[in-house]
């Protein structure tokens, strides 16, 4: 593989590594133009609505999309990428609500790619620098909602590809009350959430920090 210092992060869901991008229509033909990763390749509109941030690690580098309309669309999508310092790749997709788009990613230099079944064959390898990918349609549709896709090099020269789940944290589905000394019901003025719980039910008025 290609040993790369720093990238382009393009609204449309990719990630290229020669130059920036501006497509905004998916295409396979896309994925032989420069070597990227696409995490949701697709129409995105992060200029109407959303966020794309990026955060640095000391052992790696996340990047993400949330709440992320298709152009001319009021949908949301939420989904982000890590890449580590022991060259793994992370594609991570939590809310999605495009019906289209291409997963995966390519080294460039590529004629007619041959695409995969990430939920078919949730665990694979392939040998060779080739592009490994999945093109989503109406009649495709988005099938990796709630899972990853973790791409690690291997010793071929191509990725060792598996799929997982995604384990959410648990929901707080009931909060404790206590009474006061003149035994009517006490409710603290704010309750601590704790990171990555989310508070289902409470009182009405009650603040939450989260």
């Amino acid at each position: 593989g290609s040993t790369y210092t720093s990238m382009f992060v393009n609204s449309n869901g990719r990630l290229t590594f020669n130059t920036g991008d501006t497509a905004h229509k998916e295409s396979t033909s896309e994925l032989s133009e420069q070597p990227q990763i696409a995490l949701l390749f697709d129409d995105l509109a992060p200029n109407v609505a959303g966020t794309v941030r990026y955060t640095q690690f000391t052992d790696r580098f996340l990047l993400e999309w949330i709440n992320v309309p298709e152009y001319g669309a009021t949908n949301a999508n939420t989904f982000n990428a890590t890449l580590f310092a022991d060259g793994r790749i992370e594609l991570a997709y939590y809310d999605i609500s495009a019906l289209d788009g291409i997963v995966g990613i390519s080294p460039g230099a590529s004629s007619n790619p041959t695409p995969t079944d990430f939920t078919a064959t949730p665990v694979f390898s392939t040998a060779g620098v080739v592009p490994i990918f999945e093109q989503f349609s109406p009649t495709n549709t988005f099938d990796l909602q709630t899972h990853t896709v973790t791409l690690m090099q291997n010793a071929a020269g191509g990725f060792d590809v598996a799929l997982a789940a995604i384990v959410l944290p648990p929901v707080i589905s009931s909060v404790m009350f206590t009474h006061d000394t003149s035994k009517d019901l006490l409710v603290q003025n704010a309750i601590d959430v704790p990171v990555g719980y989310t508070l289902a039910k409470g009182p009405v008025g009650m603040t939450i920090n989260a």
